[in-house]
């Protein structure tokens, strides 16, 4: 059985890089249609917290997939050209 979180989220994957922290969940709307919401949340330099989402609904999650893919792997050619 999976425990639904409070915050809604059926399934959530946390990414802390520096300032910044990627929340990448799996959630439920009212109608029970699933998506994916793609948050970020970063502390300003000013000390406030700025946070922004995209949502991606289920009937585009495959093709979105498909090209998130695309661009990873020419990311990853380009730094390596780079020697990064």
């Amino acid at each position: 059985v999976m425990e639904q979180r409070k915050d809604d989220s059926l399934f959530s994957k946390r990414v802390k890089a520096g300032r910044r922290i990627y929340f990448i969940d799996v959630k439920r709307n009212k109608k029970g249609n699933l998506y994916l919401a793609i948050s970020e949340k970063r502390k300003e330099k000013d000390g406030s917290v700025k946070r922004t989402r995209v949502i991606v609904f289920e009937e585009d999650v495959m093709k979105f997939e498909d090209a998130f893919n695309e661009v990873v792997v020419d990311l990853k050619k380009r730094l390596n050209k780079n020697g990064k």
